[in-house]
């Protein structure tokens, strides 16, 4: 499987910080109490094709990046 194009740090980042970050797709405010939905996959793979790779990248270019930059990306 290719490796998703993403900034060098996040690669590098450990998983302890990547956690704090990221959260697959969707919003992590509705992910609390949506979480059976998120296990089941609704938010990940709205066409049976897992995006969580591509939206945690989205949440780190998000935090770390420019918002804009963030949102084309994922695009």
């Amino acid at each position: 499987m290719a490796q998703l194009e993403a900034p060098d740090d996040y690669f590098k980042a450990l998983p302890d910080i990547k956690i704090k970050v990221v959260n697959g797709c969707g919003p992590a405010n509705l992910q609390n109490w949506m979480e059976t939905l998120r296990l089941r996959g609704v938010f990940n793979k709205p066409i049976d094709v897992d995006f969580t790779e591509a939206c945690n990248i989205h949440d780190w270019m998000y935090t770390f990046g420019d918002k804009k930059e963030a949102d084309a990306f994922l695009l």
